[in-house]
């Protein structure tokens, strides 16, 4: 998966924003309200999608004020196995949470095959 950054100004304290990060309810409020997660470091995070075929599966590998991380732990969807999805706080010069979440490159490079009449 290519890597992804995106940043956004929120109007709130970090406090918030990590709770809605790490925890059912947060999920449910702003992703999907197909969400199975107890939150907490060392939790899964089971997502349904109404047009996906299998839930997106997460572990939370950090959890403190400035800084959220999940893992991809599951096979779904293939171009997201073993992609971090890091979210990073920081306050703005007008006192707002600045949040990036990033999806860094796999650590292994997958080539996914093309059809034999358009290989090289």
């Amino acid at each position: 998966m290519a890597r992804i950054v995106f940043e956004v100004d929120i109007a709130a304290e970090a406090g918030p924003i990590v709770a809605a990060l790490d925890n059912e309810r947060g999920i449910a409020s702003w992703w999907t309200d197909e969400v199975a997660f107890a939150g907490g470091v060392g939790s899964t995070m089971t997502l349904g999608f109404p047009i996906a075929p299998k839930p997106f599966v997460l572990r939370v590998a950090q959890v403190d004020p400035e800084r959220v991380r999940w893992e991809s732990i599951g096979d779904f969807p293939p171009h997201w196995v073993g992609t971090e999805i890091i979210w990073t706080l920081s306050t703005n010069p007008e006192g707002h949470c600045c949040i990036w979440r990033s999806l860094p490159s796999m650590s292994s490079t997958r080539t996914l095959d093309r059809p034999a009449d358009a290989r090289d």
